[in-house]
């Protein structure tokens, strides 16, 4: 008697499709199983070093480990030393990072084969807002995001997912809306 095949799983765009079906009717059936809590803890360094841990976060209450380190600095220009990305390039990489991981999600979900996806985002600080001396705001204005796609899809279709990503991002959410925040200093020593 000849051993049952196990069929080769499915993969689109990197992702394996079989499970990522089952993710809307799962997160349908069971909605407590989508609550992600995310977590960091940033440090710092001394002059405008800071490093950024992930120890873990929640999924569905459930804790889940996982070690990440993330550095941050200014450049040199502005008396940085320049060792890593600053704050903004990082906001800028999450957002991009977030709009990419959501159109490879939603790409394969349309069965649409993706050959490349590239986000380009661009905004201007005015340091006088950040160094308090003119009443101007301390963040960016305006934010130009540019998405290029390189997609097996009609222009119509890659439309329709570019709509769909976008209203799907968390990241691109929380750029264009204001994130009520809750703020607490705590003076140690």
């Amino acid at each position: 008697m000849q051993a049952a095949q196990t069929p080769e799983p499915r993969f689109l765009n990197g992702l394996p499709l079989d499970h990522l079906e089952q993710v809307p009717q799962s997160l349908r059936d069971a909605p407590e199983t989508g609550l992600l809590t995310f977590e960091t803890r940033t440090t710092w360094l001394g002059g405008f070093r800071s490093r950024t841990l992930v120890e873990g976060y929640e999924a569905g209450g459930q804790r889940i480990e996982r070690r990440h380190a993330i550095d941050a600095d200014e450049p040199a220009e502005v008396l940085g030393t320049d060792t890593a990305p600053n704050p903004q390039e990082l906001l800028f990489s999450a957002i991009g990072s977030c709009i990419s991981a959501v159109y490879a999600g939603h790409a394969s979900l349309l069965g649409i084969t993706l050959r490349s996806v590239r986000v380009e985002l661009r905004g201007t600080l005015d340091m006088r807002g950040v160094m308090l001396v003119a009443d101007v705001p301390p963040g960016y204005p305006e934010v130009q995001c540019r998405v290029f796609v390189d997609a097996d899809a009609t222009p119509e279709q890659v439309q329709a997912l570019h709509a769909l990503a976008l209203k799907a991002s968390p990241n691109l959410y929380h750029l264009v809306r204001a994130i009520p925040t809750q703020m607490q200093l705590v003076i140690e020593g």
